[in-house]
């Protein structure tokens, strides 16, 4: 689990009436650098190292690194990815949540900017694609500092499951009751996955309560979900020993009625996840078979098995499964055709 707050990487200590917090209140960033240089620059060691034992030991040891840099190649970079005191990644990664909050505030709002009237006559609409695209941008400034923050438990909040919840919420009780969120809250979701991924392991769960979890919002969600590729490529990224306790559990519950329709829908990521990982674990007669058994829905699906057959010189059983591929791509053709028509129509 991850630490509770330390006072230390809080943030939002108040500051004394000291020289500091008033140096700090009163002059702009630019001043306050030029200050620093000035003050380092007349500092004897000696003076810098009396002055630096009042600090916290994070604080210290940012110092050294920052005033005095490593100058080989490969420990220059380790030394500037490392200059920075948890501290003050804490401040960032609260400063990012607030962010994060605010945009879900704006976007309960309803006047607020993600309400679009493109023109007078034109009823106004809900654009989840700003919405979407600005918690992405804080997403993405959060990744980088996901597994300190956690590891150091830098904030209390409850997590994106149960923030990205309550935005269902009250996005849908802020805006308009006539008013759709029509193409819903679509996210990348690498931030989010990383950080499930730790708390699940902090709880000492392995890969496929990941799995359960992440499938469980599903059902969970109405407006939100997660990229399929983004979930399918971060269990493919996992060790090879979690992807095994993964594809255990999966093939454990693929009877089970929660597991059983994403397992089989070839359109489903968890169905893609499902096959990588059989194709890895499983032997190859059971893959071709759980191919074979989706080339209605996929006809491409029965190329490596009519492949496989004719290696096996099985011709009888290679041209049934020829048929089977031919209808198969003859029913996607049909599908794809009645979308087109479908889609002219609305136009």
């Amino acid at each position: 689990m991850p630490k509770k707050n330390q006072s230390n990487y809080g943030g939002n200590v108040k500051l004394q009436s000291s020289l500091g917090s008033r140096i700090l209140q009163g002059l702009t960033e630019a001043e306050i650098s030029q200050l620093l240089d000035s003050l380092f620059a007349v500092l004897s060691d000696e003076q810098r190292q009396t002055s630096f034992v009042q600090l916290e030991a994070d604080t210290q040891t940012t110092l050294i690194q920052i005033i005095a840099p490593s100058q080989t190649g490969e420990q220059a970079k380790t030394t500037e990815r490392q200059a920075t005191s948890l501290a003050k990644l804490a401040q960032t990664w609260s400063e990012l949540w607030r962010e994060w909050n605010e945009i879900i505030t704006e976007a309960s709002q309803e006047e607020g900017k993600y309400i679009v009237q493109e023109e007078s006559w034109e009823e106004p609409y809900f654009d989840d694609c700003a919405l979407v695209e600005d918690l992405e941008a804080v997403a993405q400034k959060m990744k980088p500092l996901v597994k300190t923050a956690f590891e150091n438990g830098f904030s209390n909040d409850d997590g994106f499951a149960a923030s990205l919840l309550s935005a269902e919420s009250e996005i849908s009780n802020g805006i308009p009751d006539w008013m759709e969120i029509a193409n819903g809250i679509h996210l990348e979701g690498a931030t989010i996955l990383e950080w499930e991924w730790l708390l699940v392991q902090s709880q000492g769960q392995n890969g496929f309560k990941l799995a359960q979890k992440i499938r469980e919002w599903d059902e969970e969600f109405y407006h939100t979900s997660l990229d399929d590729d983004a979930v399918t490529d971060f269990f493919s990224n996992l060790l090879d020993v979690e992807k095994k306790l993964i594809f255990d559990g999966m093939t454990a519950n693929r009877e089970v009625q929660e597991w059983k329709h994403d397992l089989e829908n070839t359109h489903s990521s968890w169905h893609i996840v499902y096959m990588e990982l059989m194709q890895q674990f499983a032997t190859p007669e059971i893959y071709l078979n759980n191919l074979r058994a989706t080339i209605s829905q996929e006809w491409q699906n029965g190329l490596p098995v009519i492949k496989d057959l004719l290696a096996k010189q099985e011709y009888r059983e290679s041209l049934t499964v020829i048929q089977e591929t031919l209808d198969g791509e003859q029913c996607d053709f049909v599908r794809s055709a009645k979308k087109g028509a479908i889609a002219k129509n609305q136009i």
